[in-house]
């Protein structure tokens, strides 16, 4: 994901479910080849920003505990401080924030729980190897939302299992997107990604009170029996 322009946006993004996850494998193009030309943001000395320690930990236990979620070793997923407003999730694991962007959202909680939600939703460990070079910008634009959407679905369950509010997360992609001056081809509209992210929420709160409430009978009848 790259936070920037409509905010949410994955750096390295091949989709689990398109029609090349069943293709023969290839040779894979470079990393850098994948984001058309563009690179991840350049790390930083985080002896640089004590400033950021905290927000550094936060990041840090998000990670591991919404990792975790997916059945994922704690450490698979790495937090480093990068230059800028973004925040990506390379192949590897690890996550970069943008140093201008933990400082100003090192303090809302809402958003940083999302931010690591749709980055970890990307499950990057996951991704297929693939030679994309035969694809037009357009093409690849295509299977870059179909790999945004599986992040922006799980970061909506996310929020809702970690107790969280998604309003800072959906405030935080239209404002941005008011300063595009053209549609990015490589995710949709933010008011599409938003109505994802709170229907992925909704459902996993339906969820929870489900089971809450099953539980409660559960433990209702053990009572009587007794």
């Amino acid at each position: 994901m790259k936070i920037a322009s409509s905010a949410v946006a994955t750096q390295t993004n091949l989709a689990q479910g398109s029609s090349l996850a069943r293709a023969p494998q290839f040779v894979p193009v470079s990393y850098e080849a994948l984001l058309f030309g563009k690179r991840p943001a350049r790390l930083v000395d985080p002896r640089k920003y004590p400033h950021l320690k905290k927000g550094k930990r936060k990041l840090e236990a998000l990670a591991e505990d919404i990792s975790g979620l997916l059945g994922v070793a704690g450490g698979e997923v790495t937090v480093s401080l990068a230059e800028g407003k973004n925040a990506s999730i390379g192949r590897d694991g690890e996550l970069r924030m943008g140093v201008k962007l933990l400082e100003e959202r090192e303090e809302d909680d809402d958003f940083l729980v999302a931010l690591v939600g749709h980055e970890v939703g990307h499950q990057p460990w996951d991704w297929p190897q693939h030679d994309l070079r035969g694809l037009t910008r357009r093409q690849l634009g295509e299977l870059y939302k179909v790999e945004e959407r599986k992040a922006d679905d799980f970061m909506g369950a996310v929020l809702a299992k970690l107790g969280a509010d998604p309003s800072a997360m959906a405030e935080f992609l239209l404002r941005a997107e008011a300063f595009e001056k053209t549609p990015p081809l490589d995710y949709d509209p933010a008011d599409e990604r938003v109505a994802l992210m709170q229907r992925a929420f909704e459902r996993q709160k339906a969820r929870q009170a489900k089971k809450a409430t099953v539980a409660g009978i559960a433990q209702r009848n053990t009572t009587l029996l007794r």
